[in-house]
């Protein structure tokens, strides 16, 4: 990238300087190049000394210079803006909303600004929360896919219950350098770190493979090379097998000697024959799934659910388990199942699915709760 084009790290750093700011944006106005035109506006002198302003606000806080902001308001046509800089009872008393100097001020401040970030989304200013990480009048919010779950009460009652995002995308967004420059030092610190650590032996980087990791309830997750320490299985009681992989993965041996299959004669075994990729549909396996895994904890003992390396196919089964059995959000799964294996990573696809899936376990649970209070919801 040409660091002297509009997205250009040369051309972002001197949208940070005040006049050079306002340079550069009327350069990008010129080229009509929108986008980099309100990033640039962000720091201008233009913007401080505009009617919402950050100078003009804490100007108006002090007597002698309020009467400077109200001339220049005055002149800029700003008529009414221009009586209230006179009232500095009123302006003091405004110091702390959120479109006040102090606000303003905060916005403006590297670290601060995520500050001012956090106060508005608390106080529900959800605008002016936008506002102080973008900077900008205007932003653009994508997303690749958004699901709503609503309670409706009447025509006119409707209730937001839960709001899932993925990959959401928010542009024009003036950022601070100091905050980029912050980043590549964190990183070079990281490089240095893995560069200069010792070599982990083979052992050492194979035992997360070899976890069994317990999610309560009886439930657990692991790799397929997990599976050949039969004394573990014993050991924490698992007495079935959720395969969420395919069914040639036991035909291999991970320790020598006998394939994985005649290891785990005697087990209760089911298994999915799924793929690792995003077009693989996952939901009637995570609905026949969920039914293996409640007749299995019935009968007795745990239930060891697994895949190639216990990180996508498995761990999504988990998470779809957990949201349809305990009425869990996507998220709130996710947490679940990530306190206990931490490097777990759903490929897009299922998490695609698991999103549908939300919004019909969440929408059931709300139709149902609105028709019989109290009642247990659904199983899906």
């Amino acid at each position: 990238m040409n660091p002297l084009g509009h997205n250009g790290f040369l051309m972002k750093a001197g949208e940070h300087l005040p006049l050079v700011a306002d340079g550069l944006r009327c350069y990008h106005k010129f080229k009509g190049q929108t986008e980099a035109e309100e990033r640039a506006r962000a720091y201008s002198l233009q913007r401080y000394l505009g009617k919402d302003g950050a100078l003009v606000k804490v100007a108006e806080l002090l007597p002698g210079s309020n009467l400077i902001a109200s001339a220049m308001l005055d002149l800029r046509g700003h008529h009414q803006e221009a009586q209230e800089a006179l009232n500095l009872l009123k302006n003091w008393q405004q110091c702390g909303s959120p479109d006040g100097p102090l606000a303003k001020v905060a916005e403006m401040l590297p670290g601060v600004d995520v500050i001012a970030f956090g106060i508005h989304v608390q106080s529900g200013n959800f605008a002016q929360a936008l506002r102080s990480i973008s900077k900008t009048r205007w932003t653009t919010i994508t997303g690749d896919s958004v699901v709503i779950n609503m309670m409706v009460e009447t025509l006119h009652g409707w209730t937001i219950t839960n709001l899932e995002v993925v990959n959401l995308d928010v542009d024009p967004v003036a950022s601070f350098m100091y905050g980029g420059l912050l980043d590549v030092v964190m990183l070079l610190i990281e490089a240095l770190a893995v560069f200069n650590a010792p070599l982990a032996s083979p052992d050492a980087t194979q035992t997360s493979w070899r976890r069994i990791d317990d999610l309560g309830g009886g439930l657990f997750l692991c790799g397929a090379a997990a599976l050949d320490n039969r004394a573990e299985l014993e050991r924490l009681g698992i007495r079935s097998i959720l395969n969420c992989a395919t069914k040639d993965i036991y035909d291999r041996s991970y320790s020598g000697g006998a394939p994985l299959r005649q290891k785990l004669e005697g087990y209760n075994v089911q298994t999915f024959d799924a793929e690792d990729i995003e077009e693989q549909p996952m939901t009637d396996l995570w609905k026949s799934g969920s039914e293996f895994i409640d007749s299995s904890l019935q009968t007795g003992g745990g239930v060891a659910i697994h895949c190639a390396q216990g990180i996508s196919r498995s761990s999504s089964t988990c998470i779809a388990y957990l949201m349809m059995k305990e009425r869990m959000t996507l998220d709130a799964a996710f947490r679940r199942v990530f306190q206990a294996r931490n490097y777990i990573r759903p490929n897009p696809g299922f998490w695609q699915q698991a999103l549908r899936k939300q919004s019909l376990v969440m929408g059931r649970a709300l139709v149902l709760a609105r028709v019989l209070p109290g009642s247990p919801a659904l199983s899906s």
